[in-house]
């Protein structure tokens, strides 16, 4: 506020200068009130200043009003020296493009007031974004193989901000600018090159971070190593295999196309009967990584498919059996114990023999039974067509009693030789012939 002793003071002021200069004049003398014009602007105002780096809350501290600067282009009818009083500041606009408006009164010597004068300056956050706190460490332990790394493990514009500020308080945010990604299958690093924007679009480039990770899968499949049908007998069949890695790590594969092995990790197991058995495998796969897949198994399988053979002197059947020839079977039997001399099974179990026809040819006389038979092992493994034969004949000769004889005869004892018939009978093939002996 401008009072009258301020203005009594000023006029004596400019009343001392004017004195000192010698350029007093009755127009220009302020204690006379003859000065009452206020200044004027005749020249260039000044223009206010530009490009200011600071927030929009900052600007007025940044760039303050200059009476100096304000009063420039303008000028006094009577005054040499011109003040300004700032009356009124505006600050308008975004940190991004801010305005600080002052709006300000000139004064001549007088105290001549020209009012309602502005002059802006302007300006924007110029200033990067910095790490102020702890950066984002990236992420570990993704499980993925290295051609994945970048889909299993992505840039994170949320995390990539971690630790950043903008010096105005506004939100930052990060855009990728470049990915790589190094190792191996095993252990691979991707790194991300990305740079923070705050709102004005004030970049600080050239940040990263890193994620890791590596093949965390252990193979799938199963073997194909496994194999069925051998002929042999148990005891001989952990002596016919041992394991296989290549055939064992044959149907199984790495999640990354890698390479897979296989490694024992049992004793062969042999089980079963010389009919039905298995030696039996027991590993794990595992990858270039060395992820393992345990407990996982193959089985030979096999059995005796061996028939027996005659490896002695066969039964040769019986001889000089008394029947006749309708009952050569029944008194000649067959018999499995006898049939069965001579044959042996390769694995040394007992053989069975089991009729399969029989033939009898011949007369009551001399006839044959022929027995045709299968020997069969523990594993019922046939040999067909096996024969034995047993002999005989009718060795019984006829019974009864003749009926021939005749009582009461008349005749003289030294006749009678002469006038019997005498019967006689001889065998001859189970027929009687009677015979008249003189």
């Amino acid at each position: 506020m401008i009072t009258r002793a301020t203005t009594l003071s000023a006029s004596l002021f400019i009343l001392f200068l004017t004195l000192l200069t010698g350029k007093m004049n009755a127009q220009c003398d302020c204690l006379l009130n003859e000065d009452t014009e206020s200044p004027a602007l005749t020249g260039l105002p000044y223009p206010g200043t530009m490009g200011t780096n600071a927030c929009m809350v900052n600007a007025e501290t940044a760039v303050p009003f200059s009476a100096t600067d304000a009063v420039q282009g303008y000028t006094d009818n009577c005054s040499v020296i011109l003040t300004s009083t700032l009356t009124g500041t505006s600050v308008t606009g975004t940190d991004c493009n801010w305005t600080v408006t002052y709006t300000f009164t000139v004064f001549d010597d007088c105290l001549n007031p020209l009012p309602g004068q502005t002059y802006s300056n302007t300006g924007s956050d110029q200033t990067a974004p910095t790490l102020t706190g702890v950066p984002f460490a990236g992420t570990t332990g993704t499980n993925a193989c290295l051609v994945d790394a970048e889909t299993a493990a992505p840039f994170s514009s949320v995390a990539a901000i971690t630790g950043y500020s903008d010096n105005c308080g506004a939100t930052v945010t990060a855009t990728l600018t470049g990915t790589s990604v190094a190792g191996t299958d095993c252990s691979w690093t991707i790194t991300y090159t990305f740079t923070i924007l705050d709102e004005c679009l004030n970049s600080l480039s050239g940040q990263t971070y890193a994620n890791t990770g590596g093949d965390l899968t252990a193979p799938t499949g199963t073997s194909t190593a496994s194999t069925t049908g051998t002929n042999a007998c148990m005891t001989a069949a952990a002596g016919l295999f041992a394991f296989d890695e290549v055939a064992a790590a044959g149907g199984y594969t790495d999640n990354c196309l890698g390479s897979v092995t296989a490694v024992e990790t049992g004793t062969e197991v042999v089980s079963g009967t010389d009919c039905a058995w298995a030696v039996t495998y027991t590993f794990s796969v595992q990858d270039a990584c060395g992820n393992i897949l345990p407990g996982q198994t193959y089985t030979h399988t096999g059995s005796d498919q061996t028939a027996p053979t005659l490896t002695g002197v066969p039964f040769a059947g019986t001889t000089g059996t008394n029947a006749c020839m309708a009952d050569a079977a029944t008194a000649a039997p067959f018999s499995g114990a006898s049939a069965i001399i001579g044959y042996s099974d390769n694995c040394g179990a007992t053989v069975t023999a089991t009729l399969t026809g029989t033939a009898v040819t011949g007369t009551n006389c001399s006839w044959t039974v022929t027995y045709t038979f299968t020997i069969l092992d523990a594993c019922s493994n046939p040999l067909p067509g096996q024969t034995y034969a047993n002999t005989g004949g009718d060795l019984t000769a006829p019974t009864g009693t003749s009926t021939a004889s005749t009582t009461g005869t008349n005749a003289c004892m030294t006749a009678a030789a002469g006038c019997l018939l005498l019967m006689q009978w001889q065998q001859q093939e189970d027929t009687l012939i009677f015979v008249a002996v003189p």
